[in-house]
């Protein structure tokens, strides 16, 4: 029995390097790149034998090139682990990158490897406002700093900083200056988002701006009436 359990622990490695490695690899992977769904846990373990027979080969020609042994050692194992896990963090950045993304655009690929729209929509580089009313109360606009968006939901939690809250284009609160406080909400519970783009942006600014603006647009209107309904009492009377 000695012999036999002897026997197990020795064809560990061999066991266990059939798919170790390809779990690093997809754990990496999705690790760096935000992504954790439930269909790609269910095929985790068919992933994994696959990605990890994949690097055996190309690991066993590179060692048999330099010649050395492709025996699957504990040694063995642990560099495998090492260069997989070096390999997936390099192709999850360049994955996030928004050169690689800029560059399927111009091959003509009409999809981003973002997995949330947000991460399309939002620009790292600058500051973001975000202006969202909810379904369950129109009248409420709520205005703030973009913080930070679930990756791994279809309908993400979305947190907003120096926030403040509009109730029919009137301030109700202010917390631009509250560094203490966010809010977050359900993207499903929005009625409306805008995105504004803008290095620290003054939201109540724009807010006067936008709210200046279809004053006016609704002024517009009301003249461009008006003087139809001039022409047309004219045209009758003559």
């Amino acid at each position: 029995m000695f012999d036999n359990l002897q026997e197990l622990i020795n064809q560990i490695p061999n066991i266990i390097s059939y798919f170790i490695c390809g779990y690093i690899f997809s754990f990496m992977y999705n690790f760096v790149r935000g992504t954790k769904r439930t269909s790609e846990i269910k095929n985790l373990l068919l992933k994994s034998v696959v990605i990890n027979f994949i690097a055996r080969v190309i690991f066993d020609i590179c060692l048999t090139y330099l010649g050395y042994d492709t025996t699957p050692t504990w040694k063995y194992i642990i560099v495998l682990c090492v260069l997989c896990s070096l390999v997936a963090f390099i192709m999850a950045t360049i994955a996030n990158s928004h050169w690689f993304n800029r560059l399927l655009s111009i091959v003509g690929v009409r999809y981003t490897t973002n997995v949330s729209i947000w991460e399309d929509v939002i620009k790292r580089h600058q500051d973001c406002w975000v202006s969202v009313t909810l379904k369950n109360d129109r009248e409420t606009s709520y205005y703030g700093l973009f913080r930070y968006s679930q990756t791994d939901n279809s309908n993400p939690i979305i947190v907003l900083s120096e926030y403040q809250v509009y109730k029919n284009d009137k301030l109700e609160e202010d917390y631009s200056s509250d560094t203490d406080r966010v809010f977050m909400f359900n993207e499903s519970d929005a009625a409306t988002i805008e995105v504004i783009y803008g290095t620290k942006w003054k939201i109540g600014e724009w807010k006067d701006r936008h709210f200046h603006k279809k004053q006016t647009q609704q002024l517009e209107l009301t003249e461009e009436s008006q003087d139809e309904n001039t022409e047309e009492n004219e045209t009758a009377q003559s």
